[in-house]
Order: structure tokens, then sequence, then C-alpha cells
């Protein structure tokens, strides 16, 4: 009864909108993308579309590759059949090797001889411009579909493993996923690529900050990162480039021989990247940015000038 009025409430208040204002009602309903999609194949098909580290498919290079060779061959035949007839024809019937009769048999009087030769050529002619935009066809694909990124050895692992762990598919029908060196996404961008070798590397280093990284935090169906020491190695590299965009600008006006234009351009340079990096920091104001650059350059200049008092007075 509740939910038959709320719904009854809910057309209601769409009616008002739409007699009010003329136009239909703003409100909608939250559309859960997994409610109401059975499972085995609907569901498969469903997280193929809809996770951002699917649409994973078999790409059957070798297969193609197969059909590929197998058209070109009979092209060629075809074509070695074809350049016999006309050689023969260009010396035995020359009025069809250069007359309209090499398309049309009715143009001219034909012996049963001359008659089964067009007709040959016909049926070969046809045979081609059957097979041939075929060829090209796989040709296009073939070059097209190597251009789609391959997926990596762990990302189908999680591929096949989600599919056995919510038993989508049967035995019998999983057959076709157990070939991890074949598939490609026509997803360009994933989820986790720019991170995948921090997740699966090999090395001893990668096996370490993973460790590291974990939470204690677990359950059945995934591992998670603990935010403390994300947020400390965060806020150490943060530090060390800030480190590195002070002190790099000192090293090179101390160390290193240049006149003056030299010493402002490098007082330049170093302004401009620390003012492009705290720019690309989430939550900055420009004016922040402005008042940060200002005092990073004040202290380059002022070092400079210090650096220029010293070797006078020396």
């Amino acid at each position: 009864m509740e939910h038959h009025a709320a719904e009854e409430g809910r057309q209601t208040r769409e009616q008002v909108a739409s007699e009010t204002t003329g136009r239909p009602s703003d409100e909608f309903e939250y559309y859960d993308k997994y409610n109401g999609v059975q499972g085995g194949w609907p569901e498969f098909a469903h997280r193929q579309h809809y996770e951002h580290n699917r649409s994973i498919h078999r790409h059957f290079g070798d297969t193609r590759e197969r059909l590929i060779l197998d058209h070109e061959v009979r092209i060629h035949l075809l074509k070695c059949e074809l350049d016999s007839l006309d050689k023969t024809d260009a010396n035995m019937y020359p009025s069809i090797i250069r007359g309209l009769s090499y398309y049309e048999s009715s143009s001219i009087n034909t012996d049963d001889a001359m008659l089964e030769r067009l007709t040959k050529r016909r049926e070969l002619m046809d045979e081609l411009h059957d097979i041939l935009p075929k060829y090209d066809e796989l040709l296009f694909h073939q070059e097209r579909l190597r251009s789609l990124p391959r997926i990596s050895r762990p990302e189908h692992e999680d591929y096949v493993e989600q599919v056995e762990r919510h038993n989508l598919l049967d035995k019998p029908a999983r057959g076709f996923l157990y070939y991890p060196d074949d598939f490609v996404t026509t997803r360009v961008e994933r989820a986790h690529g720019s991170f995948e070798w921090l997740l699966y590397g090999d090395s001893w280093l990668y096996s370490f900050l993973r460790k590291w990284f974990l939470s204690k935090k677990r359950d059945d169906g995934a591992e998670y990162i603990s935010k403390d020491r994300l947020r400390t190695i965060s806020i150490s590299v943060i530090v060390c480039l800030t480190l590195g965009l002070l002190f790099t600008p000192m090293l090179i006006l101390l160390l290193a021989p240049i006149n003056k234009w030299q010493s402002a351009l490098v007082v330049g340079f170093f302004g401009v990247v620390s003012a492009t990096g705290m720019s690309s920091l989430p939550r900055i104001k420009t004016v922040e940015v402005f008042i940060a650059m200002s005092a990073y350059m004040a202290v380059l200049v002022t070092f400079l000038a210090n650096l220029s008092g010293q070797c006078q007075c020396g």
C-alpha cells in the first residue's frame, strides 16, 4: 500500500509539473544498470559494456590471416586463369579481345567455341567481383584490429576469474576465454592502466610496495590500499619535488660559470616550472599560485644578488 501510494504521489507530482510548466518533469528514478539483468550471457554482456576494464574480446588474428591467405590464393588462381584466357584469345580471336564482345557475348555472331570462352570469362570476372571486395575488407579489418591495445596477463586472469567467480558461464561455454595472448580491448583508457606495473609487477621492489601499501581491511572480493600510507608517500614526493625545485637552480647559479643573462633565464625558467607544478595541485587558487611564485623567485633573486656581491668582493 505504501509503495502504491508513493507511486501515485510521484505520478501526481509529474502530472502537476507537466500541466503547470508545459514541460516534462525533471524528476527521475535512479537506474541501476544491473537491476533486472539475468545471469549468464546477459550479465556477461552487461559487464563487458559497463565495466571500465572490460570490452575485452578475442582477436582471432591467426584465423583472419588464414582467411586472407585463402582469399589471396583463390584470387591469384582466378587471375592466372583469366590472364591465360586473354592471352589465348588475343591470338585466336582478336576481335573478341579488342571489342565489346569481351563483355557482351551477344554483341557479335559467335560460334560455340567462342561463346564457351566468353561465358568462361564472364564466370571468372563474376567470381573475382565477389571475392576481391571480401579480401580487401579482411585486409582493412586486420590492419585496424592490430592497432587495438592488447591486455596483459594479469588483466586476463582477472577477467576469467570474474566469469568463474560469478558463475556467468558453464565450463564448456568458457572455452574461448583461455587464450590469454589473443585478447584485445576496445577501450583505450583503462581504469588501472597507469598503475598496472605497481599492481602486478614481479620484481622484489613492486612486491614490497604492494605489501606496504595494503590496508588491514580485507574481504573476499578485494584488497584495499591504506589511505594513510598513500598520503604519507604523496607528501614525501611533494616535499622532495619542492626541495628539488628550490635547490636545483641554486646549485646551477652557484656552481655553473654563467653570465647575468643566463642567470636571469635560470631564475625565470624555474619560476615557470614551479608555478606550473603548483597550478596542477587540487584545490589551489590562482592568487596562491602567484604569491608562491613571487616568493620563490624572490628567494632566487636574493640568492643571486648575494652571490654576485660575494663575487665582487672577492
